[in-house]
């Protein structure tokens, strides 16, 4: 084990590399978005998107369709907020967020005025936060049990749960 100060140095290397890691997938997502929008598959002899994809990337179809959706609602959700650089967003928050996009982007337009672009970050933030937690279970799962341990927030199969008599 090193130094408290080796620590520090090494953490810092990995946040900014995931942070580096997180810009190099959304540039590859807005690019591959830019592809899509200018049929960039067609001078080159594909017959489709799909094929152009999986060929020259070795993505499969329903991977680019998520990955095309999340840059899509990335660099509009950046654009509503007038950020220069897109808002990095996991697929499930894009696919969550796609369905009643126009309605999240007047939101945050209408929130974003007259602010600095670092309140313009919290409006977006705040706003995508809200628009995809999960929603909360009104009831216990089929076979399922609370979990006794995680204070309620949990479930566990029921063949789990040790009862007091054992």
């Amino acid at each position: 084990m090193g130094t408290r100060d080796e620590a520090i140095r090494l953490t810092e290397a990995i946040r900014e590399a995931v942070y580096g890691a997180e810009q190099a997938a959304e540039q590859a997502y807005q690019l591959l978005a830019a592809a899509k929008a200018q049929q960039v598959w067609e001078p080159m002899g594909y017959a489709s998107f799909d094929v152009y994809v999986k060929t020259e990337f070795r993505v499969l179809r329903n991977t680019a369709w998520r990955r095309l959706t999340q840059a899509l609602v990335s660099g509009e959700i950046a654009e509503a907020a007038k950020l220069d650089a897109p808002v990095i967003l996991s697929q499930r928050q894009a696919m969550q967020l796609r369905p009643h996009l126009t309605l999240v982007k007047r939101e945050i337009r209408d929130k974003s005025v007259g602010k600095t672009p670092r309140q313009r970050d919290a409006v977006v933030r705040h706003i995508v936060g809200r628009e995809t937690r999960p929603a909360p279970r009104t009831s216990t799962p089929p076979g399922y049990k609370l979990c006794p341990y995680c204070e309620g927030t949990g479930y566990v199969p029921e063949s789990m749960v040790v009862s007091a008599e054992s």
